[in-house]
């Protein structure tokens, strides 16, 4: 289970943290790197807490939808994609296919958000 959460951090913040360049989009980039270090303390604190983990992808999906309410362009498309993704991705301790997936998809986003953000 700790993997799971750990995964799920690794990945998200990777997403995030690189994302942030210096264009025009840089306070809303800025936003979604508050909600992913928000979303980074949710998950910490849920330890292995599935129902809590899972609470966590929702809220982030929720904050990332308020940022694309925000955005245009690249922007805008990347973040809706991103919220869709954190809003469908439930944990599953049975299924270790749901981290899979989850980690699969969001590779392919640090590349797009970075672009979006530059």
């Amino acid at each position: 289970m700790r993997i799971v959460r750990l995964t799920v951090v690794a990945v998200a913040a990777t997403t995030f943290l690189t994302a942030c360049g210096l264009g025009a989009n840089t306070a809303l980039c800025a936003e979604a790197t508050k909600a992913l270090l928000d979303y980074t303390s949710q998950v910490t604190g849920a330890g292995t807490d599935i129902e809590a983990i899972n609470k966590a992808n929702t809220d982030l999906a929720g904050k990332l939808n308020d940022i694309s309410a925000k955005a245009d362009g690249d922007l805008k498309k990347t973040l809706d994609t991103m919220a869709t993704t954190w809003g469908d991705l439930k944990i599953d301790p049975a299924d270790p296919n749901s981290i899979t997936e989850f980690t699969t998809k969001s590779a392919n986003f640090d590349s797009e958000l970075r672009a979006a953000c530059s």
